[in-house]
């Protein structure tokens, strides 16, 4: 059974040992098993099934977060503002059409289809002027 450690204080020898108390047990630690130490005290979980696609190293971080609550259906889109009482429309602020969803948005929306479609035509055209690395 895994105990989490609560109570932590650590101290520098004069021989670059560290000298570590968790939860009262005083340990003599060199310089190596740091590592060892914050695997002690940090709480392992392991990772969910997509999280190498989202945190993908060259996505910004506030792509990632979006995406993350994309895919858990936490995004703030009006239906679920309205939900929550927090506005009184529903309305698509980028059409102003139908409900906005997180259907909608990606998907119905004639607003972001037409930025899509514009983003794809920009790259084709970069890749044809033979500008992509």
């Amino acid at each position: 059974m895994e105990t989490k450690a609560t109570n932590i204080s650590t101290s520098l020898a004069s021989d670059y040992t560290a000298i570590c108390s968790i939860n009262g047990s005083i340990r003599h630690m060199e310089p190596e098993s740091f590592r060892s130490a914050w695997n002690l005290v940090r709480n392992i979980e392991p990772p969910f099934q997509l999280a190498n696609m989202i945190w993908y190293p060259f996505y910004s971080p506030k792509m990632s977060v979006c995406l993350l609550r994309v895919l858990n259906s936490k995004l703030f889109t009006k239906d679920f503002l309205k939900s929550l009482n927090i506005t009184d429309s529903d309305a698509c602020v980028l059409c102003y059409t139908s409900q906005e969803s997180i259907a909608h948005l990606f998907f119905a929306c004639p607003f972001s289809a037409y930025l899509v479609f514009v983003q794809i035509e920009i790259r084709i055209e970069w890749i044809n002027t033979g500008n992509i690395k």
